[in-house]
């Protein structure tokens, strides 16, 4: 992709499996006393974002990872939980039991936990539910490169206090 350098593709590449900049710099070869650094830098290029978004695209079709393909997931998790399937054995034949009068009825189960979760997951996704969060005190603007010494001096001192050089 126009630029980014083969360093920073080897980065994209390394962050899109477990979406950790710190760990991806150093697998792609940057120094691990700068990698934190330069991981916070390199996300926040542009074009940097657009080659994780279109690596990750490719992934999730490779696997046919989707919004619908995980809300059908717990849409079909939230009926069966609130009984909306029969319960099965392994090996697939419904599970049976005795009811009371001596009939022989299928096995439903009610997992209220597990469908309150469901129904959690699709109210995020409609944005139902928001989070408010009051803060209080003031917040003091800081410049781009104020803010990336202040990261830069939290790292070091992270790696002061562990015994790293």
């Amino acid at each position: 992709m126009a630029g980014i350098n083969d360093q920073q593709e080897r980065f994209c590449q390394e962050y899109i499996i477990d979406l950790n900049g710190t760990q991806a710099a150093i697998r792609s070869g940057y120094s691990e006393k700068s990698a934190a650094q330069i991981a916070s830098e390199n996300l926040r290029k542009p074009n940097i974002r657009q080659r994780i978004n279109e690596l990750a695209k490719e992934r999730n079709d490779a696997v046919g990872l989707s919004a619908q393909f995980v809300i059908e997931g717990i849409v079909k998790n939230i009926r069966r939980c609130e009984q909306g399937d029969r319960v099965y054995h392994p090996n697939g034949e419904p599970v049976m039991t005795e009811t009371e009068n001596g009939e022989v009825a299928a096995v439903f189960r009610y997992e209220s936990t597990s469908v309150l979760k469901g129904y959690e997951l699709l109210g995020k996704h409609l944005k139902i539910f928001t989070d408010k969060v009051e803060h209080s005190g003031s917040i003091d603007a800081m410049s781009d490169e104020e803010l990336n010494a202040k990261l830069a001096r939290l790292v070091d001192a992270q790696s002061e206090s562990r015994g790293e050089d």
